[in-house]
C-alpha cells in the first residue's frame, strides 16, 4: 500500500549548523491517527514543516501519494490544498481582522467561486463550535477560540492530511478534550490527523500508530502498545509511561494487582476503562477472602 507522506533519509541542519533531522525515514498511511512524540528538540517541528514544504531537506527525500514535492510555488500551493499545518502558537499563523475573514483566505488563495468559499468557511466554522466568533476580532479571542480558528482555517482547504503542533499545549482539560473531540471527528469523517503529543495517556488512548523521535532520529514506529512495552526506548528518550500503566505495575509490584503472567490474556492496561475491572476484581476477591 502507498503511504500518503513519506520522507526516505531526510536530513536537515539549521542555520547555525545544528541537525534537525539525521536520516529520518517515516511514512504514513491514509485514515490513520499518528501521535509523533520524543523530548523538547526531538525534531518533531522540523518534521513536520518538511511534510508541509516549508523547509527543504538538505538530503534525503519527501514524497506525497508516492511522488516527491515540487518545492515551486505552484507545486507547493498543490501540496499544502492536501495537507494542511496548524502551528503550535496561533498568534503565528492568525493575521487577518476577523475569524470568517483568516478562515476563509485559504479556500480564497485556492481560487475557489466565492459561493464555494462561504460553504466551506461556515462548514468549518460549524464544525469547530466557532460559528459565533464569525466577525469576532482574532485578537480578542481565547488561546482555546484561537487553535480552534487554526484548525477551522485549515479544515476549510478540505486537506487529506492535518499536521499539529503540540495542539494541547497550554489548554486546561476542558479545551483538551474539545479539541481532542474535534480531531476524532475530523478524522472519522476521512481526514488523517498527525500531531505531536507530551501526555502519554492520550497517546495510548487516542492514537492508531506512534513515531517516537530523538535526537533528529527516528527511534519506532508503530502501535502504542509496542512501544509502551520498550521500557529502553522510553528510558533513551526522557518519555514515562501512560499513567494508568505505571498505576497498574505499582500495584502488581505490591501484590495488589496480579502480575502479568497472571492477567489470563488479558493486555496490559494502558486506560483507566481497562485498568478499572482489574482493581474491581482485585476488591471483589479480597472481600470474598474476608
Amino acid at each position: 500500500m502507498t503511504a500518503l507522506l513519506e520522507t526516505e533519509q531526510v536530513e536537515y541542519n539549521y542555520p547555525d549548523g545544528n541537525s534537525g533531522l539525521r536520516g529520518i525515514n517515516f511514512s504514513l498511511l491514509a485514515g490513520r491517527k499518528i501521535a509523533v512524540v520524543g523530548a523538547n528538540g526531538a525534531g518533531k517541528s522540523t518534521l513536520f514543516l518538511h511534510l508541509n514544504g516549508l523547509l527543504k531537506p538538505r538530503r534525503g527525500v519527501v514524497r506525497f501519494r508516492g511522488k516527491p514535492i515540487d518545492y515551486s510555488r505552484r507545486g507547493l500551493r498543490e501540496l499544502r490544498s492536501h495537507v494542511g499545518l496548524v502551528f503550535q502558537d496561533p498568534d503565528a499563523q492568525l493575521f487577518s481582522a476577523s475569524v470568517e475573514q483568516d478562515i476563509s483566505f485559504g479556500p480564497l488563495n485556492m481560487g475557489l467561486p466565492e459561493a464555494e468559499v462561504r460553504r466551506r468557511v461556515n462548514a468549518a466554522m460549524a464544525a469547530t463550535g466557532i460559528t459565533e466568533l464569525r466577525h469576532r476580532p482574532v485578537h480578542a479571542l481565547s488561546y482555546g477560540q484561537k487553535k480552534r480558528v487554526c484548525i477551522a482555517g485549515v479544515a476549510a482547504m478540505r486537506p487529506q492530511v492535518i499536521i499539529l503542533d503540540e495542539p494541547l499545549a497550554w489548554l486546561d482539560p476542558a479545551g483538551a478534550k474539545s479539541i481532542l473531540d474535534l480531531l476524532e471527528q475530523l478524522n472519522q469523517e476521512g481526514t488523517t490527523i498527525v500531531m505531536s503529543l507530551h501526555q502519554m495517556d492520550i497517546v495510548a488512548r487516542w492514537s492508531d500508530e506512534v513515531v517516537l523521535l530523538d535526537q533528529g532520529q527516528r527511534l519506532f514506529q508503530g502501535a502504542p502498545r509496542e512501544l509502551f512495552a520498550r521500557q529502553d526506548l522510553l528510558t533513551q528518550a526522557g518519555l514515562e509511561l501512560p499513567w494508568p500503566m505505571a498505576l497498574y505495575q505499582a500495584l502488581a509490584e505490591r501484590s495488589i494487582l496480579p502480575p502479568p503472567n497472571e492477567l489470563k490474556g488479558a493486555e496490559l492496561p494502558m486506560d483507566q476503562e481497562s485498568l478499572l475491572p482489574l482493581i474491581e476484581q482485585a476488591w471483589l476477591s479480597h472481600k470474598e477472602s474476608k
